[in-house]
């Protein structure tokens, strides 16, 4: 049995809750939240023990993952206390907002020997990993171009509207544009050249669009949060030689050249060729921790190397606007 205490009762944070709950090899045995009432109410009718403090948390309870669902400012204090105490951590992305914070949370993770995991959770969403094996085994031939979108409302619902800090937060660059740019960068390797755009209106509108240059190829990625009551959208579109792969408003399509476009399914088959558990990434991101600690197996789909690098690119990308 792996025992899990969660610190962070917000949004993110009453995610991972969910799916732990159905995992039958999994206990949680904490929840941790300044916000005593957001712990105590997830935490009613069971056995969970609830605190505001992480230190009394981790003196109290044998703990073997710590997953944190906190504000990003706090993910390096807080991670560095869970694998201090000799636990497993399984961190919300980003890393930490700086590449320097990043390296000495990998630093405590090696001289504690724990094993630390962003959960850049794209890398286990289906769709995306589908696009991952298209281009791994060339199915379509080389890439012309890739565009990857990223867009919605303003997050004015996060706790004291910290999302909107960019000392908490690093706003979209960091918040939002970080899933997509970690998974470019997992497909394609470290870009020749960078182009940013950015309008910063405030809470008004921050929008990004980054040109990212290849040898042969190039990809663009664009991410906002918009004044306006704008749905959330995720979608990627990936021009090969022999076709396009698009995903859009949730579903997944393939055009194979001369051929008509088809519906990518995602069912329990193909799940199985992808290595993935289900068809939610936020529970295939936990169970592939869960298996790596109990297995005792360093995350391999998603390493902290990589996380670094990415918060590296992202701060080169900010430091143009300074």
């Amino acid at each position: 049995m792996v025992r899990v205490a969660i610190v962070g009762c917000g949004g993110m944070g009453s995610v991972h809750f969910e799916v732990y709950k159905k995992l039958p090899d999994v206990e949680i045995v904490a929840l941790v939240d300044i916000r005593r009432e957001k712990a105590e109410e997830k935490a009613k009718e069971s056995a969970i023990h609830v605190y505001t403090d992480i230190d009394e948390m981790l003196t109290n309870e044998k703990v073997d993952i710590v997953d944190i669902c906190t504000p990003s400012y706090l993910h390096k204090e807080l991670a560095i206390k869970a694998m201090k105490m000799g636990c497993h951590v399984l961190c919300e992305k980003p890393m930490a907002l700086s590449s320097q914070d990043a390296l000495e949370m990998k630093k405590v993770s090696e001289t504690k020997q724990v094993y630390y995991m962003t959960a850049h959770v794209i890398r286990f969403w289906p769709e995306y990993r589908y696009l991952e094996r298209i281009l791994k085994e060339g199915t379509l031939g080389k890439v012309y171009h890739a565009h990857f979108s990223r867009i919605g409302l303003k997050p004015a619902w996060s706790w004291n509207n910290w999302m909107q800090d960019e000392k908490m937060s690093g706003r979209v660059l960091f918040d939002l544009h970080v899933h997509d740019a970690d998974f470019i960068f997992k497909l394609f390797g470290t870009p020749k050249s960078i182009t940013p755009l950015r309008v910063d209106e405030g809470e008004n509108i921050c929008y990004w669009h980054n040109l990212y240059q290849y040898n042969d190829f190039f990809v663009t990625a664009e991410a906002s949060w918009y004044d306006c009551l704008y749905p959330f959208q995720m979608a990627f579109r990936v021009v090969f030689e022999g076709g396009i792969v698009e995903y859009k408003q949730g579903k997944l399509y393939v055009y194979e050249k001369g051929k008509e476009g088809k519906e990518i399914m995602i069912v329990a088959e193909l799940l199985e060729k992808l290595g993935l558990f289900a068809k939610g990434g936020y529970e295939n991101e936990i169970r592939y921790f869960i298996q790596c600690v109990k297995n005792n197996t360093p995350p391999a789909v998603i390493t902290t190397d990589e996380s670094i690098q990415c918060l590296e690119i992202l701060e080169s990308i900010k430091a143009r606007f300074n």
